[in-house]
């Protein structure tokens, strides 16, 4: 069976994880502050928190807004088409939330029908390692609602020149197992205001001041704000380290396997048959996944390959329309959303995989084209 994801070990995974082993060094932050200079260094971002997970970062965002008087009454407005812990960071948090219709170009958040108001939060999910484009939807500052990006996918990305996530208040990324680049689990949260940080800071650590104490600011730490345990433990950033040191070849591979794809595919793309993912001159992608769109319900597709030895997988479930969408009473009939998500196959792009498999698969992909024309 090809999976759909197999995560890729790195060179120096064992050597890290043997060091903390062999030193019983588990409550230690030595490659916390390994990844933390690593990213500063090659990275553009000031301020940012290494998490236990994605979720753990979307929560700490939105208790932050709740903090912040101006937002008390705020509506939070994201995709239906997103993981369940972008919606649950907020209901948690005791905002309201509205779903949004995604444009089926990209699979995003389609804002263009939507009218914010400053103490809106506006929360876009970039998708498949491409990019919302900002500067498209909010030409100026009227009316241009607070940005929490959720950029679970989007790690590496650049938009613009401009690495992922720079653009909102806060922006939310995962290194869970099956991204591009994993620490087990894990996730990291970036900031735009300093002040925004320092806030994090104390949730982050359990609602206490700790921060300060390690700093040498304080003697002795206190309870100061609601909080819990976010952070990121040694063993997760000794994985994270590693795979951070082997990002370009990562990021190449998949953006290999991507093109094969592409080219492979076209001659199915001419003839109407299927779409697969488009990537504007505007975005260097990350190739986190590669998908298409078939005119038939994905399950026909999905089912064929499986038999076949291949493992591809759908993207989300709506939330609008799941169980606990319904019974929240924040259903809305979303067409778009509810029509592309049926027909959207995401196929295997994971490093693990060799030229042959991909050829394997785009060779299944057209059988079952020429078996139903």
């Amino acid at each position: 069976m090809i999976k759909f994801n197999d995560t890729y070990k790195s060179k120096s995974l064992k050597k890290y994880l043997n060091e903390i082993s062999e030193n019983n060094s588990f409550s230690s932050n030595k490659y916390r502050d390994k990844c933390n200079d690593y990213i500063t260094k090659n990275f553009q971002y000031k301020y940012f928190l290494l998490t236990h997970s994605a979720t753990a970062a979307l929560e700490i965002s939105a208790m932050i807004m709740r903090e912040d008087e101006k937002f008390k009454n705020a509506k939070v407005f994201m995709p239906s088409y997103t993981f369940s812990s972008t919606a649950n960071a907020f209901l948690r948090s005791n905002f309201n939330i509205k779903f949004l219709d995604i444009n089926p170009t990209n699979m995003m958040a389609d804002v263009s029908k939507v009218t914010f108001k400053t103490n809106d939060i506006f929360v876009p999910v970039h998708y498949a390692g491409s990019y919302f484009d900002f500067d498209r939807h909010f030409t100026s500052s009227k009316n241009k609602p607070i940005i929490i990006e959720d950029a679970a996918q989007a790690f590496g990305v650049k938009y613009k020149n401009q690495e992922a996530g720079s653009y909102g208040r806060m922006s939310c990324f995962s290194f869970h197992p099956t991204k591009n680049l994993h620490s087990g689990f894990g996730g990291m949260l970036t900031f735009k205001f300093k002040k925004d940080y320092e806030l994090a800071q104390y949730i982050y650590e359990r609602g206490t001041d700790r921060s300060k104490v390690i700093s040498g600011q304080k003697k002795k730490y206190e309870w100061v704000s609601l909080g819990s345990s976010f952070e990121m433990n040694e063993l997760s950033s000794a994985v994270l380290l590693s795979q951070l040191e082997d990002i370009d070849y990562i990021q190449s591979r998949r953006k290999e396997i991507f093109e094969i794809y592409n080219n492979n595919l076209q001659f199915l793309i001419d003839d109407g048959l299927l779409k697969t993912q488009e990537i504007p001159d505007y975005i260097k992608p990350n190739y986190h996944s590669f998908y298409i769109l078939v005119k038939e319900s994905n399950s026909k597709l999905i089912n064929f390959l499986y038999k076949n030895g291949v493992q591809s997988y759908i993207g989300y479930s709506p939330l609008h329309s799941s169980s606990y969408g319904r019974k929240s009473n924040i259903y809305s009939e979303l067409k778009n959303t509810e029509t592309y998500h049926k027909r959207l196959v995401r196929l295997p792009t994971h490093p693990n995989l060799k030229n042959s498999d991909v050829e394997f698969i785009i060779k299944l992909i057209k059988k079952y084209y020429l078996n139903n024309s």
